[in-house]
């Protein structure tokens, strides 16, 4: 291209001249590379107890017995009369399923 342009400036009987040079276009391009930093996180575990209340079920239960040979049944006057057997049953006693 260059000398495209001297040949036509020549044909006209130009004189010759100097280029001009510009001062440079900077053109950056930026790289990022990754860098591994450590980063340290302390964890701190808690263990909380607490008492939830569950109910246990406890019957009580009385038996009376009656008949001829104990005699005549509760509020009945007699030598056996209103004897009485009162028995607890709690979690020790309970048949398991």
């Amino acid at each position: 291209m260059f000398k495209e342009l001297n040949f036509i400036m020549n044909k006209f009987c130009c004189p010759p001249v100097s280029p001009i040079v510009l001062d440079p276009i900077v053109s950056v391009q930026d790289f990022y590379h990754p860098q591994l930093v450590p980063v340290i996180q302390p964890i701190e575990i808690v263990q909380k107890h607490h008492c939830v209340p569950v109910y246990q079920k406890c019957f009580t239960y009385n038996t009376t017995e009656v008949g001829p040979e104990f005699g005549p049944g509760p509020g009945l006057v007699g030598p056996r009369a209103g004897i009485s057997k009162s028995k607890s049953r709690g979690a020790k006693n309970r048949k398991k399923k």
